[in-house]
Parts: structure tokens; sequence; C-alpha cells
């Protein structure tokens, strides 16, 4: 049965090579009478683990000895826990693997455990709103939540005719695709702009808009000599994800292209360079 004081177990490499594993409710005491006893022996601790405080700790530690038995180890001492010539790192790993119950009810995994049983913990986060504490060498570093617990994304103000400027899209494109993305959040169903145009949405839904209608710069060059009547010279630039599309009207010669990279951040970085590169040019940012 669960401990009803939550406890530590914990795993001890001596420097004669001699591994003791054990249970205690003071970590930090038991690992220093353990630490004045090894000089005694004229030995030293090398390496130890300590888990998480947990209410099975009493079942943990009688897995932990039938484990290094099954190991071959032949134990030594008054309490039957020390076991030279055992590898620490075994069983530092099992004892690590071991499920742990926490005092507040929420169990503990380890990050090799977590590993082992991932969707298990996950389902068990979905559909019982369990949450698991995960630890690494026995230091609760993380956790696996329902989403009703995760934080939520902030939502923001954001002026439609000013995304519709920076996508190249029309005003109304811009609102129908942020009416359908609170819609699949499962906020409000229609998007009714306020004051100056403003809507509510999150950073990750402004994104997405940016992603799907695309992002547009647009770079003009002014002729001081028109006399061909070819009109200033005019460069925009469509990003979509990793695409970057390309429309110009340059010394009277109309075209366009695209092309394709690797990931979003390549795309990123070439416009960014073209922009310098037209800019050196005389080209000026829109």
């Amino acid at each position: 049965m669960p401990t009803t004081v939550p406890a530590h177990i914990y795993v001890i490499e001596f420097s004669d090579l001699t591994v003791k594993v054990g249970y205690t409710q003071n970590a930090d005491a038991r690992l220093a009478t353990h630490a004045n006893e090894a000089r005694q022996r004229g030995v030293c601790i090398v390496r130890q683990w300590i888990s998480d405080p947990h209410t099975n700790a009493t079942e943990n530690e009688a897995r932990l000895i039938t484990f290094c038995l099954e190991q071959g180890g032949e134990p030594s001492g008054a309490s039957r826990e020390y076991f030279p010539g055992l590898d620490y790192q075994s069983v530092q790993q099992y004892a690590q693997s071991l499920p742990t119950e926490k005092h507040d009810g929420h169990p503990v995994a380890s990050l090799l455990q977590a590993r082992q049983n991932y969707f298990e913990i996950v389902e068990a986060a979905e559909t019982k709103g369990r949450t698991t504490i995960l630890s690494r060498n026995g230091r609760r570093v993380a956790a696996i939540v329902p989403i009703d617990l995760a934080p939520q994304e902030t939502a923001m103000s954001i002026n439609i005719t000013d995304l519709a400027n920076e996508t190249g899209a029309t005003f109304e494109d811009v609102l129908a695709l942020a009416d359908q993305l609170t819609t699949l959040d499962g906020s409000e169903a229609v998007v009714t702009p306020g004051a100056g145009n403003y809507i509510t949405l999150t950073a990750e839904a402004a994104q997405t808009i940016r992603e799907q209608l695309g992002k547009v710069t647009t770079y003009t060059r002014t002729r001081e000599d028109d006399t061909d009547g070819w009109g200033d010279d005019v460069i925009t630039i469509t990003e979509r994800g990793n695409q970057v599309s390309e429309t110009f009207h340059v010394e009277g010669v109309d075209g366009a292209y695209t092309s394709g990279f690797s990931s979003e951040d390549e795309a990123a970085e070439h416009i960014r360079a073209r922009g310098i590169n037209l800019e050196a040019d005389g080209y000026t940012r829109v």
C-alpha cells in the first residue's frame, strides 16, 4: 500500500563500487549519514540519485531491492541493501522508471517512463483530466496537463485594414477568414469589427491569416527621366509559408515568378536579402 507520509527512494554508488538502495523521509539527513559512514569505511560517495517524494515509496523500495537481487546482486550489511559490484547505471535507470504517486494526488513519471508510456499519459490527460508530473533525476521539471489547465493564449486587437494591406487581400477576405478561424476554435461564430475596424484574435490566428492570404511587401522606384512612359518600377513580394512569389513592372516589362524554399525561415531570409538588394538599387519599401 502507498505510504501515508511522502518519502524518497534513492540509489548511491560508493568508491568501492558498492551500490546502496533505500527509502527515507528525510533525504538530506540520510545522505549525510551515509557519507559519514562511508568515510569511516575509507570510501566515499561517487554518484547518487534521489526520487521526488511520493506516497508509494515503500512499494518502490521493495521493487528496487528485488531488481538488484535479480541482477545478481549479493546483498551485504545488516540492512541487506548494499550490493557490491552491481551496475549503478542500471539500478538508477530502473529506479527512475518506477511509477510514483504524489501526495497531492498527481502521479509522477520520470522522463524515461514518460517516453515509454507517452500515449497512455496523454490519453489520461485528455479523457480523465489527469495531470502527470515529469521528473529528471528526482527533480520535478514539467507536467502533462489537461488542455483546460494549460495557459490560454492571450487575445489581442488586430486592425483588419492593416492586415489586408499587409497580406494584399481584400477587407472582406480577411474578415471571412478571421470568422472561419474563430468558429473552428469554438469562439464567437461571427467576427464583428469594432471601432476603427479592430477585431480580437489570438496571435496564432493572426499568423494563420498571414500564411493563408500571404504576406505582401512592395517596393517602388521612381524614374527621374521617364521619356519612354514606363512609369514607376514596382516589385511586389508575397510570402506564403515557404513559397515566395514576386510580381514586377520594371522598365516597362511585366512578369511574375514563384520560388520554393526548404523552410519558412529560409524563405524569410530570402525576402530580407532581396529587400536589402532592392533598396541598394534605389527602391523604396512602401
